[in-house]
């Protein structure tokens, strides 16, 4: 993870590595089980998580969560090199953005 969008932040984060680079690109590993606080303006969220190229997404048995409840596979597209994630945020527009994953 290296960053959000224009209208959101993330207030604090469990399970990351330091930055690292990989061909040119900032990226963060995770841990198998990862957490982010976000804030955001708006209640309904798109999310975007880049990925590093190094394995195929689709074979990741990768699951997101959003403060303990298990986001719907429908609400999660899956493209070559990264996720996006469709949540609604509670009324005070903070959440805790969390997956789940197998071992690399």
């Amino acid at each position: 993870m290296t960053g959000l969008g224009h209208n959101a932040a993330a207030l604090d984060q469990t399970g990351f590595y330091a930055l690292e680079k990989y061909q040119g690109t900032a990226f963060r590993w995770s841990e198998t089980a990862a957490a982010v606080r976000l804030r955001a303006n708006a209640v309904r969220q798109s999310i975007r998580i880049k990925c590093v190229p190094v394995r195929k997404l689709s074979e990741t048995d990768l699951r997101f969560y959003l403060d303990a409840k298990r986001i719907p596979d429908d609400a999660i597209l899956t493209d070559v090199d990264d996720f996006e994630i469709r949540i609604d945020l509670p009324q005070s527009g903070t959440g805790q953005l969390g997956w789940i994953c197998r071992p690399f």
